[in-house]
């Protein structure tokens, strides 16, 4: 039997925690956090569950740390502060805590438990949901990493309500890309509204996202068939996201990937027949929400390399996309750089 999250959906994260460690037996608790939430979230998340103890790791916030030095800095304080296989990694924090915490979690002592506590839209949506763990590595995003499915993920929208409109933005890319793979009716209703959504229908859709995506990972955990339709805008995507922290102008993985999309469908229009009329009002959505890419054309070499390292390819000389006939109708297709190249920017 494939292993499974719990996902426990709660205002409150710090009884959601606490009621949840009760049912569990461990010797010892950590909580990784980066240097931007920890002094937001980390005393009220760690002062709930004071009577285990537990010990903490901060680690530089942003992308440009998600690397070796940090990681080690982890395994380093986790040795040096009593860890063992017995012990239990909580990583409060967006996508770049959960993954690396999670990749701690997964190669410490060859493998300790971890619970994830998302504090962005994006982290919820993507990263702290499906096992994926990992860091960048030689600029490549998420070139090192592990499957290691958290022991639970606990979602509170409560950690989303101070969030900048950016951060929004970002995670609601992945919220989206799973409601066009999964629901065609509630991606309508979420182009339709035009802008980001708010309140009941964001909860709404998030809830699907999450809900969707466990459902096909658990199917699927090490990626090897279903699971690698959660890809859709991500092939273009981590090369814009690439390409960006190059140039030293970075740009969100939520808008790099919801860029990757528009690429897709215009891929997707060539190779599947997908309706231009479906690609136009997607077009319209992301230059009302996010903004443009920081590229021109003369940077289309580079991103075709950077697509060419995509650890997902199949052969060295062929780029996997994964694209669409139609709304919740994708395929896997491998192609030539040269065929997709026109139609990147």
């Amino acid at each position: 039997m494939n292993k499974s999250s719990q996902i426990i959906f709660d205002k409150e994260a710090e009884r959601a925690l606490n009621e949840l460690l009760s049912s569990l037996e461990f010797s010892s608790l950590f909580f990784v956090c980066d240097s931007n939430v920890a002094p937001l979230w980390l005393q009220s998340v760690k002062s709930a569950v004071a009577q285990y103890s537990p010990q903490e790791i901060i680690i530089p916030a942003g992308e440009q740390h998600k690397n070796l030095d940090t990681l080690s800095m982890v395994w380093r304080e986790l040795s040096e502060k009593g860890g063992n296989r017995q012990s239990i990694v909580i990583s409060l924090g967006g996508g770049v805590t959960t993954d690396l915490g999670g990749f701690a979690a997964a190669t410490f002592k060859r493998g300790i438990r971890t619970i994830n506590i998302p504090t962005t839209l994006l982290g919820a949506a993507d990263a702290a949901v499906g096992g994926k763990t990992g860091i960048d590595f030689c600029g490549l995003k998420n070139e090192i990493g592990a499957f290691h499915t958290p022991l639970a993920v606990i979602i509170s929208t409560k950690f989303f309500e101070t969030l900048p409109r950016q951060e929004i933005s970002s995670g609601f890319a992945e919220v989206l890309k799973m409601a066009l793979l999964t629901s065609p009716k509630l991606y309508r209703a979420l182009i339709k509204e035009g802008s980001l959504p708010s309140g009941r229908l964001l909860q709404l859709a998030l809830r699907h996202a999450i809900q969707a995506k466990e459902a096909i990972t658990t199917q699927d955990p090490l990626e090897k068939g279903v699971r690698r339709i959660l890809n859709l805008g991500h092939t273009a995507g981590h090369a814009y996201e690439s390409l960006a922290l190059e140039k030293g102008t970075p740009m969100t993985h939520g808008c790099a990937v919801a860029h990757g999309i528009l690429a897709a469908m215009r891929i997707s229009e060539q190779v599947c027949g997908f309706p231009s009329e479906e690609t136009n009002l997607y077009r319209q959505y992301l230059k009302a929400n996010y903004p443009p890419l920081p590229f021109t054309e003369g940077d289309t070499t580079r991103l075709l390399q950077l697509m060419l390292s995509d650890k997902k390819n199949s052969t060295p000389d062929s780029i996997t996309f994964i694209l669409l006939s139609r709304l919740g109708d994708y395929s896997i297709h491998t192609l030539h750089p040269v065929a997709i190249a026109p139609l990147l920017l």
